[in-house]
């Protein structure tokens, strides 16, 4: 580098810094730079390592709603951002913000100590009180709440008389229900043996509703046709999931291609991309096409796919 004054003299100079932001250095705090060695070179690089300096893991305060009970709080917030602390706006609010931090921390530690120590000398208090006064929440106890709950337990109401007839109470039934209503449920025929009532999903033969069962009503269809057992070869495979939805697509033939798409939209052109030389189809993709064939081939198990005849997934 040549002086400054004019001179035939050189002056060496040494880039050791590297200029950024402000809100870029805000962004990444444990920014470094670091000169390295350079052996067969006048010039030494400067590596800048953006996650190289301090780690700063220091946990940012967490304001308490108590606080804002407390007047005192307010004046706190108000002394902390009164004065101008910097010239750039950026780095006064900044500086504000952690004065704030600061003084808020350091008037809880006087206000309301610490709410972790406050915490841990209640829990304290109160495991000195149980240790004291012992725990009368006893198996004791527990074992006379469930006797008497089993004693106080009606399981059936009995007639005037004493006895059971087992049919309904067509005045209380009409009284507390509509007519429709009380009309389906005197239709319903009691038991002779005491049994507990149960929710039934009359969709299943089994009572309990299923996803499929639910589909097949409202879809109107009463009865279940057999499953392919292709179908069931898919769903059933002990494969990832995102495999099975694969295979599933690829014989439901739902993957967007040239082929599928111009048949309710206008292409110009359904050709495959890759080879040109037919429709775009899966089929064609992922068989028939040259590429296709060449991954084959250089799979593990070395298939030539023009040898084997195959005209579909089918």
């Amino acid at each position: 580098m040549k002086a400054t004054n004019g001179g035939c003299g050189l002056k060496r100079a040494r880039l050791d810094i590297v200029l950024a932001s402000i809100e870029w250095r805000m962004l990444y705090l444990n920014a470094i730079t670091h000169v390295l060695s350079a052996a067969t070179s006048d010039h030494r690089p400067i590596l800048l390592d953006t996650n190289g300096g301090i780690d700063w893991k220091k946990s940012h305060i967490k304001y308490e709603l108590m606080w804002g009970r407390d007047p005192k709080c307010y004046w706190v917030v108000k002394n902390a951002w009164k004065d101008k602390l910097h010239q750039h706006p950026m780095i006064n609010f900044y500086r504000k913000l952690k004065n704030t931090k600061e003084l808020l921390a350091r008037w809880n530690k006087v206000q309301f100590k610490l709410i972790g120590n406050q915490v841990s000398e209640v829990k304290a208090s109160l495991q000195q009180l149980e240790d004291r006064q012992g725990d009368r929440c006893t198996k004791f106890f527990m074992a006379t709440t469930v006797i008497r709950r089993r004693r106080n337990y009606i399981q059936q109401l009995r007639l005037e008389d004493g006895g059971e007839n087992r049919v309904w109470d067509v005045d209380l039934v009409k009284k507390w229900f509509s007519r429709n209503d009380a009309k389906a449920i005197l239709n319903i025929q009691l038991l002779v043996i005491d049994t507990t009532d149960t929710w039934m999903w009359m969709g299943e033969p089994s009572g309990l509703f299923s996803i499929r069962s639910a589909c097949r009503i409202v879809k109107g269809v009463t009865t279940t046709a057999p499953a392919d057992a292709k179908w069931k070869l898919i769903w059933t495979s002990k494969i990832h999931p995102r495999l099975k939805l694969i295979w599933w697509q690829l014989e439901r033939d739902a993957f967007p291609t040239r082929g599928k798409i111009s048949k309710f939209m206008d292409l110009t052109d359904v050709c495959c991309p890759v080879c040109g030389e037919e429709e775009e189809t899966i089929f064609h993709l992922l068989w028939k096409c040259n590429l296709a064939k060449a991954i084959w081939f250089n799979s593990p198990m070395g298939l030539r796919a023009e040898l084997v005849d195959v005209n579909s997934w089918e």
